[in-house]
């Protein structure tokens, strides 16, 4: 049995400068350089952006309905559950996704 006081079992990441350093310290590094994300944009772009994506939603009642358009709404609904679930499962069952 080791010591739970022993740190030679710590997990160790390869640095970009050749160091080697523990994992916490090089998510620390990494996560403390980079900006938020919320301040990629501004919030007047952001709300440009987001009142025309909901007004081009209005869009659907200005399309016939036929049986094509009706097919194409069902395949890409089923696209994009199956790539929402793939992500999911991908993400959660194998960390394999870095965000």
């Amino acid at each position: 049995m080791h010591d739970a006081g022993d740190r030679s079992r710590a997990v160790v990441c390869r640095a970009s400068d050749g160091g080697d350093r523990p994992y916490f310290a090089t998510i620390a590094m990494t996560t403390a350089a980079s900006p938020p994300l919320q301040r990629a944009e501004s919030l007047r772009a952001f709300k440009i952006r987001a009142v025309i994506v909901h007004v081009a939603c209005l869009g659907v009642f200005f399309v016939p309905l036929t049986p094509t358009v009706l097919w194409t709404a069902v395949a890409l609904y089923f696209v994009r559950v199956f790539s929402w679930e793939a992500g999911s499962h991908r993400y959660f069952s194998h960390r394999s996704f870095k965000t």
